[in-house]
């Protein structure tokens, strides 16, 4: 689902697990960075702590301050950035099997030649 551009002040990336960024057309972690970034989530410190994040001192981001969404995404041909789903809902039914997509990419990582991996339906 294409969700366009960010807007003033804001910037948006998609990264690997370790904050690489990935190509366009790849999968990955919607980060956002810029002066338009909130402070925080309102009187949850914890949240705050967990999803704004600093980025080392030898980052190639410009910013220092990043916001990790939850969101895997991905830049299509055009520069738009496409929401693919959530990263922490895992869980899907296929003709009523369930199966967890964490589990399989752990499976799959742990394949010689593997360093990350992401499922997505």
């Amino acid at each position: 689902i294409p969700i366009g551009t960010p807007r003033p002040n804001v910037q948006a990336y998609v990264v690997d697990e370790n904050l690489n960024l990935v190509p366009p057309g790849v999968c990955g972690e919607l980060l956002l960075t810029g002066n338009g970034l909130a402070r925080g989530y309102l009187n949850r410190p914890d949240l705050t702590k967990e999803k704004f994040i600093f980025l080392p001192a030898d980052h190639p981001l410009p910013s220092t301050r990043a916001y990790l969404s939850g969101d895997v995404a991905r830049l299509n041909a055009y520069g738009e950035l496409e929401f693919i789903c959530k990263k922490d809902d895992s869980q899907v039914k296929i003709r009523g099997q369930r199966l967890e997509l964490r589990e399989i990419e752990e499976v799959m990582k742990r394949k010689p030649g593997v360093r990350s991996a992401l499922v997505v339906l």
